[in-house]
């Protein structure tokens, strides 16, 4: 009879945490919604003003598109990590580019993730922007390679006097299962026909293949070919003399290296960096700095473009 409480008393216990629990979730994730509805009525209400800059704020992960109806997103708000759609940013550069309240863009390269298909698209967006005449300026703490592909565009690159540029070139580094499938007693039994066949090569190898090592150097090569040369022709550095800062890594170098190899123009911290920014748009320094996020862009209407009859 005892035991007969006993098990009485723990389901009821369990039952009332459980209940507890999902009591709380559901708190949470009805604030969360609240919270996240608060800012999107606080997004739609945005003005562009005169004389502002569109703050490019990189970081989190770049994917190709972002819906805005991600109902985890929605729920959560700002406690998952930050997502940026990639047509979001395309998108706010052309708008800021035919924008006559648009100055220029401020980069504000952070920690952020992108595929090398995303970056270069970005890219192009920033040179065409250029074309108009308006400035492009970049800041971060810490360049990733990624991000400083991104910033060499601008009329002036800065880091932080403490800060890294990151500069490493490219590799790959598949990883072979063989060794472990023959401890386990899996034997992989592969048909395969042609010599560029290497999906199969971490299953029944223990290293790259010579036609696999051969396929990927070129493919790598001819990236790095147009990364590379898309950096040193806007940072005004030859080529071959490019490759060679790049091998002497200058991350783990001195800050004045950067300025030597001709990599940044110069060191500011942010604050400096933000009064750079006002006498660009020539406000005083106690002014706050008129800009427009790639979120408020959203909001922006494109502005027709005159054609010529």
């Amino acid at each position: 009879m005892k035991d007969f409480f006993k098990i009485v008393l723990a389901s009821a216990l369990g039952f009332l945490i459980a209940n507890i629990l999902l009591f709380i979730l559901s708190i949470i994730l009805f604030f969360g919604f609240i919270g996240s509805m608060a800012g999107d009525m606080g997004k739609s209400t945005f003005k562009l003003t005169d004389n502002s800059v569109l703050h490019l704020k990189l970081s989190g992960q770049i994917n190709e598109r972002v819906s805005e109806d991600d109902p985890f997103t929605a729920l959560l708000g700002s406690r998952v990590p930050s997502t940026m759609g990639l047509n979001d940013i395309t998108s706010s550069i052309r708008k800021a580019k035919d924008n006559d309240a648009i100055r220029g863009i401020y980069i504000d390269s952070r920690m952020f993730s992108a595929s090398t298909a995303t970056l270069a698209e970005i890219r192009g967006e920033l040179v065409k922007f250029k074309e108009s005449g308006k400035f492009i300026v970049s800041y971060s703490d810490t360049y990733t390679q990624g991000g400083y592909y991104l910033a060499s565009i601008a009329d002036k690159v800065v880091v932080n006097p403490y800060g890294m540029l990151d500069l490493h070139g490219l590799s790959s580094m598949p990883m072979f299962y063989k060794d472990a499938l023959d401890k386990l007693g899996i034997e992989v039994q592969v048909f395969k026909v042609g010599t560029y066949k290497s999906a199969v090569e971490p299953f029944i190898l223990t290293g790259m293949s010579d036609a696999n090592r051969e396929q990927v150097s070129s493919y790598l090569n001819d990236l790095w070919n147009t990364i590379g040369a898309d950096i040193a022709q806007s940072r005004n550095i030859d080529f071959e003399e490019f490759n060679a800062t790049v091998n002497s890594m200058p991350m783990m170098q001195e800050v004045d290296y950067l300025l030597q190899s001709n990599l940044v123009d110069t060191l500011l911290y942010e604050s400096e960096m933000k009064n750079y920014l006002r006498s660009l748009l020539e406000i005083d320094e106690d002014d706050k700095i008129p800009s427009a996020s790639v979120s408020d862009m959203k909001s922006v209407k494109p502005t027709k473009t005159k054609t010529s009859k």
